[in-house]
């Protein structure tokens, strides 16, 4: 085979090579991540809090479903000592 279409033949291979990377990079992106800067202490923080094997993400879901649960239960409290709720045998007398 002559040099020239060894050159060719190894040229549409990369290309080929290449389209695929760029194929998977661009699937990849429609998931990318986004980063989000944080100081070396929280950072430090952070891994404290979380597990072997469990990503940020996964970590600061939970902590975002935390935060909302206890947000509710202070509400809730808060309409309790307002006397905005009343007793439950006395809600069906």
């Amino acid at each position: 085979m002559k040099p020239d279409k060894i050159l060719l033949q190894s040229s549409k291979a990369c290309q080929s090579k290449i389209t695929n990377i760029v194929n998977h990079l661009q699937l990849y992106m429609v998931h990318a991540t986004k980063r989000i800067p944080v100081t070396a202490e929280t950072l430090m923080k952070l891994k404290k809090l979380g597990h072997k094997g469990q990503t940020y993400d996964d970590l600061l879901q939970k902590m975002i479903e935390a935060y909302k649960k206890e947000k509710f239960l202070a509400m809730l409290k808060q309409r309790k000592e307002n006397g905005e709720f009343v007793d439950f045998d006395e809600a069906f007398r």
